[in-house]
């Protein structure tokens, strides 16, 4: 199980010297909202130290898991062995992966692969993985969401979840709303109502429909309760993205 996910990822991951040429200046910018939810969990797997940054080593970290005979490197068939249900597999991660064609896989093909990314060519945050894995497959189930609402949306719900279990409770959100009402007199102007966290790039009508008149606690709440599709009082990250990433308006 764990050699098929961390596999999934490499795919997901492979804009490698052949195909990443191509998508240079073609990136995709939306994609479907389950294939980015997918997509953001094989980020998370494969970041074993939870810093919301792939570097190399955490990619060979995880393709070692085909390592067997210990050595530091995989070879072609060592992969094979690994996965002997799905024959596909190999020539996937080594047309990915094997930088200088010599059919092993080791530290030295992961840095010549990153350095051919944008950036410092050490490190990948989690809006380049989906920009890469969305230009990469085509992959678009789901409805369509801009691949940069749904990164504001997951550090918005990661900065409000204050106690980081991934569960946002209608207290941590009602906590928000009386931050942002500055004056304290329980309801929120417009200008406070842009400055509330999880809404800043939000139009303030996308909250609280008759903001002209009055924006209280209970129409904030209503959008938490909009969110929450199975009805349980309390927002997975998952529910979060989907319902506020469309808010969002960059």
């Amino acid at each position: 199980m764990v050699n098929r996910v961390a596999v999934i990822f490499c795919v997901y991951l492979c804009a490698a010297h052949q195909v990443y040429s191509a998508i240079l200046t073609n990136y995709k910018t939306e994609a479907g909202v389950i294939s980015l939810l997918k997509m953001r969990a094989y980020f998370l797997f494969v970041d074993y130290d939870d810093d919301h940054i792939l570097t190399h080593e955490n990619c060979l970290r995880f393709l070692l898991i085909d390592d067997l005979n210990d050595d530091g490197e995989v070879t072609y068939e060592e992969v094979e062995k690994s996965h002997p249900n799905d024959t596909r597999i190999p020539s996937r991660i080594f047309h990915t992966w094997d930088a200088n064609l010599d059919r092993v896989i080791n530290n030295k093909d992961i840095v010549m692969l990153f350095e051919e990314l944008p950036g410092s060519g050490n490190e990948l945050d989690l809006q380049e993985i989906l920009t890469i894995g969305s230009s990469r497959t085509n992959e678009t189930t789901g409805p369509v969401m801009k691949i940069q609402s749904f990164v504001q949306a997951e550090r918005d719900f990661l900065i409000i979840d204050e106690n980081d279990d991934n569960i946002l409770t209608k207290k941590e959100f009602q906590v928000e709303f009386k931050v942002a009402d500055k004056n304290k007199d329980g309801k929120l102007e417009e200008s406070e109502v842009r400055n509330m966290f999880p809404m800043r790039s939000t139009p303030p009508e996308k909250i609280c429909p008759n903001i002209a008149v009055s924006c209280s606690v209970e129409d904030v709440m209503s959008l938490f309760d909009a969110a929450d599709q199975n009805k349980d009082s309390q927002l997975s990250i998952n529910e979060y993205i989907i319902h506020f990433g469309f808010l969002i308006k960059n």
